[in-house]
């Protein structure tokens, strides 16, 4: 009999220790739980509250103005880039419109022509270094009248008319070059003359001849490396 009074008291005391237990847990969940409502309740109101003030707070922001400065910058840019555009035009333009004389462009069509059809050969001369032939080359036009005479003497027109011939054809301005000889080349009606640039770098011989009624007439360039024995 005191055996299960012993027992019964044990399963008593159990129960007592496991209902307080659970009391000890359920006042611990419901604190929690009072805690997470007090939290959620924190938190809805800084989303809601604070969030509404801020949305105030941005509210004066005046974005029609800034379209319309924005509009007004695209407007001048655009302005700005129709200028130049005009400008461009207007230097195209006067790039297009060069002030030379119908002259002047046919001396460089001219030149250009007798430049593309010049004929290079070698030579068994030792003093050439290569001869030019030219079909294109014309006459220097003549100022002299009636019968014609060659002359060696400087400041005669045919003299004159000479060297011009002469220089037409070398890459040389006769102000800046050297005039070494020029005479007969075995006829009236023929002549030769060697040129160099002052530096004596650039060496030739030219041999000309007298077309009647035109003038004298380029017929050969010879491109030299020595002016010793050229004549």
């Amino acid at each position: 009999m005191a055996d299960y009074e012993q027992t019964k008291n044990s399963r008593l005391e159990y129960r007592q220790r496991r209902q307080q237990k659970n009391n000890k847990m359920n006042r611990l969940l419901n604190y929690l739980i009072a805690f997470v409502v007090v939290l959620i309740g924190i938190t809805s109101y800084i989303i809601f509250f604070t969030g509404d003030d801020k949305a105030v707070e941005k509210e004066p922001v005046e974005q029609p103005a800034d379209k319309d400065v924005n509009t007004n910058d695209i407007s001048e840019e655009n302005h700005e880039t129709n200028d130049n555009a005009q400008n461009e035009t207007n230097e195209t333009n006067e790039v297009d419109e060069p002030d030379v004389s119908d002259s002047d462009q046919q001396t460089e069509g001219t030149s250009e022509e007798n430049d593309a059809t010049n004929v290079t050969t070698s030579s068994t001369d030792p003093v050439v270094d290569e001869v030019v032939i030219n079909p294109n080359w014309q006459p220097t036009k003549t100022t002299q009248t009636g019968p014609h005479t060659s002359v060696f003497q400087e400041g005669h027109i045919d003299y004159e008319e000479k060297l011009a011939t002469v220089f037409a054809v070398v890459p040389l301005e006769q102000a800046n070059s050297i005039l070494w000889n020029i005479g007969n080349n075995g006829s009236a009606d023929t002549a030769i003359a060697v040129v160099s640039s002052n530096d004596k770098t650039e060496k030739y011989r030219v041999s000309i001849e007298w077309v009647a009624n035109e003038g004298w007439k380029p017929v050969k360039l010879e491109k030299l490396n020595t002016i010793e024995g050229s004549w």
